[in-house]
């Protein structure tokens, strides 16, 4: 063999390793695209599914009782239930949960907001500085001068809290107790609090409930008669026409009436004219750190935790009859309680099955119209649900 036909075959070789390797490659990345194109269409579709077991959870909040909301609820039931969704090769997973089992920052006071587990002075007096609308900072809190010296400087909310992870931008709310552990001293304040809820100002019937302010005798009557006596009736009427109530818990000081018995009556009337009682906690879905956050003795939360477990309370005013309550613990959570919520938080997730890529979606719903209304709504990482 000649010399140049040597040369010849290592370059025909070297050529061929060449051509090989581009083959390869371009065989690799086809591959890749692939398979980023089939995991896109997976994403898209376990978006779209997602968004069906929103769409399935908003259909059981419509179909349920608002009369009350309790754990017993099948609202409450739809984790733990496979979703009524016919959606080959996808497993789509939701949650519903009351936003008035939790404390609502908007309306909390600082009191409430420092009974919460590891809550400081410093950090609520910085969220009351955060929510309203002046500038001038309470005694260990912070207004927009301090976050404007910061490295990444921005200027104080000076209103409500629009999401819960705003807080994480207000002095003294570290990321250790926002988040927590989950454990009983540590819940993470993020798990105990939010930025709306509330309940309709109905009563069981669904009435609006009776303006004390602006009721008469005929109204009192019609409304409170099968609860009081006509002396107690006129002990009311005496009472709202001298000194008209400006809360619930001045309700519960009116005298000559009993006051299991005012408590009995507090589910049927109000003092003002408002359609939506912001920021009820609903007895039948909280926790015992937000009970007593809202005023309640350890170990009455811990008696209302067991009595609802079997039988949710029907009204606030069935809290009287649980061991432990006093007519001043019965007044210091008269405006602050409900049995019934409006507001809902609804988490969904969908994956293909066989696949780890999914899709989770997050909204805030108001009951309290005609239908399911979208109050908040945004994606959410997935988070694959434990096998």
């Amino acid at each position: 063999m000649r010399r140049d036909d040597g040369a010849a075959l290592v370059i025909a070789l070297f050529a061929v390793t060449i051509l090989t390797a581009i083959v390869v490659a371009f065989a690799g990345v086809a591959r890749t695209d692939v398979l980023l194109a089939g995991n896109r269409g997976a994403a898209v579709r376990a978006f779209y599914a997602a968004q069906s077991g929103l769409n399935y959870c908003r259909v059981v909040l419509a179909a349920d009782d608002p009369a009350t909301d309790a754990a017993t609820d099948e609202w409450a039931q739809v984790a733990d239930n496979p979703l009524g969704l016919d959606i080959p090769g996808v497993t789509v997973n939701a949650v519903i949960e009351d936003e008035s089992a939790r404390l609502n920052v908007n309306t909390a006071t600082r009191e409430q907001l420092t009974a919460l587990p590891g809550m400081t002075d410093e950090a609520a007096d910085a969220i009351l500085d955060w929510r309203d609308a002046d500038d001038d900072p309470r005694p260990l809190g912070a207004e927009s001068d301090y976050y404007l010296t910061l490295p990444s400087p921005y200027e104080a909310g000076n209103g409500p809290f629009e999401t819960v992870e705003e807080l994480r931008l207000v002095r003294g709310v570290d990321r250790e107790s926002f988040e927590g552990d989950g454990s009983e001293t540590s819940p993470g304040w993020r798990n105990l609090i939010t930025v709306r809820s509330g309940e309709r100002n109905v009563d069981q019937a669904g009435r609006p409930r009776l303006n004390l302010r602006v009721a008469d005798a005929g109204q009192l009557a019609a409304r409170l008669g099968d609860l009081l006596t006509a002396g107690e009736l006129a002990a009311v009427e005496r009472r709202i026409r001298q000194q008209p109530p400006q809360s619930l818990a001045e309700v519960m000081t009116i005298a000559d009436v009993p006051w299991r018995k005012l408590a009995a009556i507090l589910d049927r009337v109000r003092v003002d004219d408002r359609d939506f009682a912001e920021g009820a906690v609903n007895l039948n879905t909280t926790s015992e750190p937000v009970l007593q956050a809202i005023g309640l003795p350890a170990e009455v939360a811990a008696a209302i935790t067991e009595r609802r477990a079997t039988e949710p309370l029907q009204s606030k005013g069935e809290l009287a009859a649980i061991g432990g309550v006093t007519r001043d613990m019965m007044a210091a959570v008269a405006d602050r309680t409900a049995t019934k919520s409006s507001v809902f938080r609804i988490t969904a997730s969908a994956r293909e099955d066989g696949r780890a890529l999914g899709a989770g979606v997050f909204a805030l719903l108001d009951r309290s119209g005609q239908s399911p209304r979208l109050l908040m709504w945004r994606r959410v990482p997935f988070v694959a649900p434990e096998e």
